[in-house]
């Protein structure tokens, strides 16, 4: 610490010159309770060094980063909060101070995402004590629902500030350290730190740059959400291509399987031929049935990788023989009802007809089309 007078210190921390015959406390307390802090300091940090390497286990975690309060920005800090006529600070004294000021330890949580914070939210949870309900503070027009009320004090920032602040409870009952973490994103951080040093301690009220500090305010939201929005995207399309490969590697296995039921039909035939028999002809009905019960889910999963509705899906067999006037590059399109689909095994997409089926003449539940 610096040795400062009084009159230097109230000086370089901007506060009025007759700050000490408007508070309570005196110099040499106010004095007393710095030194006590700066003697604190290995401790603190072997704390906040524990606490930040926890939370780094996260895996939605970006960054973490620790600071210890500086002695003389907490003195500085008692005596606004006196000149604000703030309760608990009234009667502050070196015995009591570390169980009223609660961020002498400060740790600043970092993430890429904006939805990363419940994942995050949740993990604090898990594995601290909250000295009181965690504060989230947002700016006017934000989407405050994917937090729930219930677990937070939300407040509107009058400059647009957006972070989530807890306060945390360490140690023992007899060697008890408050830790505050706040939390938010790169972007957000990005703002916050440059709003900081170009707004204080001389150009709060400066409406010049209270206008360029705002937009730029909104240009962290936006980048936060457009950040948000790629990776839903990213999601999406790696769920379709894992969704639509599943389905590849589906219909190949199925392939492979009817193929191998084809062969044993033809098999059926070949006995049938040399010694036609009750049981031959059995075996043959029951190969053919399972061969329909799996042209009929081929069909229907198909239609999930395609994702459309069943009603726009169409059942029908290409062939070479001539059984229809309607040709598309030299096959005809056969309509079918539903009780005949699972004799065939070629699926389009097409509209709702009432075309007769070819298999059995009953009305064709759709119709197909190229």
């Amino acid at each position: 610490m610096n040795n400062w007078t009084p009159e230097e210190f109230l000086t370089e921390y901007h506060l009025p010159i007759d700050t000490f015959s408007r508070t309570k406390i005196q110099w040499e307390d106010l004095l007393e309770i710095g030194k006590h802090h700066e003697s604190q300091d290995r401790e603190l940090s072997i704390a906040a060094s524990h606490i930040a390497s926890k939370l780094l286990l996260n895996k939605h975690m970006h960054s973490v980063r620790w600071r210890i309060k500086d002695p003389e920005h907490l003195m500085a800090k008692i005596l606004r909060k006196q000149l604000q006529q703030s309760a608990k600070y009234q009667d502050i004294t070196v015995e009591n101070y570390a169980n009223i000021i609660t961020d002498l330890i400060g740790i600043r949580v970092l993430h890429l995402f904006k939805d990363d914070a419940l994942m995050l939210d949740n993990y604090i949870r898990e594995k601290y004590h909250f000295y009181e309900t965690p504060t989230y503070f947002y700016r006017l027009g934000d989407d405050t629902s994917y937090l729930p009320d219930s677990q937070f004090v939300k407040k509107e920032h009058d400059v647009g500030y957006r972070s989530i602040h807890y306060i945390i409870e360490t140690g023992d009952k007899d060697d008890r350290v408050y830790t505050e973490i706040q939390m938010r994103t790169l972007f957000e951080e990005g703002w916050s730190e440059i709003d900081h040093i170009i707004r204080y301690p001389n150009l709060s009220d400066d409406p010049d740059i209270e206008h360029f500090l705002k937009l730029f305010n909104s240009s962290a939201s936006f980048a936060d959400e457009m950040a948000n929005s790629i990776r839903i995207i990213k999601k999406l399309k790696m769920h379709k291509e894992k969704q639509t490969q599943g389905f590849i590697n589906q219909f190949v296995a199925m392939k492979l399987e009817i193929e191998a039921h084809d062969d044993e039909i033809d098999k059926q035939f070949r006995q049938m031929e040399e010694a036609p028999n009750l049981e031959n002809l059995q075996a043959l009905r029951d190969a053919v049935y399972k061969l329909k019960e799996h042209r009929r889910h081929y069909a229907d999963d198909f239609m999930k990788l395609l994702d459309i509705s069943p009603s726009n899906v169409v059942y029908y067999q290409v062939s070479n023989d001539v059984v229809s006037d309607r040709y598309i590059k030299g096959n005809a399109i056969i309509p079918l009802c539903r009780e005949c689909l699972g004799d065939f095994r070629i699926i389009a997409v097409g509209e709702e007809s009432h075309a007769p089926c070819y298999n059995c003449g009953q009305e064709a539940a759709i119709e197909n089309k190229e």
